[in-house]
């Protein structure tokens, strides 16, 4: 597993949590900017960004996690993040379980080209 693999499944884990995390509608953009900065991580390759992006993300949901009776009314997340989120997560794990094209170490085993697999 490379160091991009350990930082996905991070990220992974950090946008499960934002999913359920119940925010004051302010910080929800604050998330939204952190998400942005993840996907381009994501779409870069940057192990070091997306962990980064990842810490974020905690640390923005973590807090607001038990709500002070004071604080503003929280609720989840707009809908076009939530979105954006659920994609993300699923790309993560479509990318962590697909192995790059004829990966010796791929244990999974391949068709037989002359049985009308595509390659």
């Amino acid at each position: 597993m490379t160091r991009l693999d350990v930082a996905l499944r991070e990220a992974s884990a950090s946008l499960v949590l934002l999913r359920d995390a119940r925010l004051p509608a302010a910080r929800w953009e604050r998330v939204e900017t952190i998400v942005t900065r993840l996907e381009a991580a994501m779409r870069d390759g940057d192990a070091d960004a997306v962990l980064g992006s990842a810490r974020n993300l905690e640390d923005s949901c973590s807090q607001w996690r038990a709500r002070r009776p004071a604080e503003p009314e929280s609720t989840g997340p707009p809908s076009v993040l939530e979105e954006r989120v659920n994609r993300l997560i699923h790309d993560e794990r479509t990318a962590s379980a697909t192995p790059p094209p004829d990966d010796p170490d791929d244990p999974r085993p391949r068709p037989d080209p002359g049985q009308g697999a595509v390659r």
